[in-house]
Parts: C-alpha cells; sequence; structure tokens
C-alpha cells in the first residue's frame, strides 16, 4: 500500500535493474505475482543480507527505498536498513521528505 515507487519499479525500470524487493511479509514469493499475478523473476526477501545473497556476488550500486510512510519520515527499524545499505557502499534513492544528508 506505501510502495508506489517500489511497485512502478517492480512493473518497469528503463533506469534501473531490479533486483530482489526487500519485504518480510511476502518473502519468498515473486514480486511479479504479489502485483500482478504474472511471474517476473524478481524475488521478494525478509531482509538486505537475504536480498544481497539473492543479488550475486557483486554490492549493488543503488538500494532504492521504494515506500512512502504515512509521516513522510524513516521509521527507527527503517533507518536502520538504509544506513546498513550506505554501511555497504550504495547509494540511496529515496523520494521521502526527510534528508539523509542532515542526519548525524
Amino acid at each position: 500500500m506505501d510502495g508506489k515507487t517500489a511497485n512502478g519499479l517492480v512493473r518497469h525500470s528503463e533506469k534501473y535493474e531490479i533486483l530482489p524487493v526487500i519485504d518480510s511479509e511476502k518473502a519468498g514469493l515473486d514480486a511479479g505475482v504479489v502485483l500482478d499475478d504474472v511471474p517476473n523473476g524478481i524475488p521478494v526477501c525478509r531482509d538486505l543480507a537475504e536480498a544481497l545473497k539473492l543479488a550475486g556476488s557483486d554490492t549493488p550500486d543503488y538500494f532504492i527505498f521504494g515506500m512512502a510512510p504515512s509521516s513522510g519520515i524513516l521509521s527507527k527499524k527503517e533507518r536502520s536498513l538504509v544506513l546498513e545499505a550506505i554501511g555497504l557502499g550504495m547509494n540511496i534513492v529515496n523520494g521521502l521528505h526527510e534528508f539523509l544528508n542532515d542526519d548525524p
């Protein structure tokens, strides 16, 4: 419901190759089946560690935070996930109202 950006990118992206999607509630499913009942080969994983294993030997260049929480800001758990991705050297793409650069 809150993943309009993620849903759109899973359906079609000219700019990014979409690798595993993280959604602990839908883990183990195919993202295309979850959205449109049509398999697209994009696995849904429970966490970043599992997603990285499925993504292959290289760490992806980008971590796309494709959700839009109603508050417009990251929860502590979401912030931790984004910081973990940054720590692994990934660039962050998100459309939130919060600027991660301002975070000490």
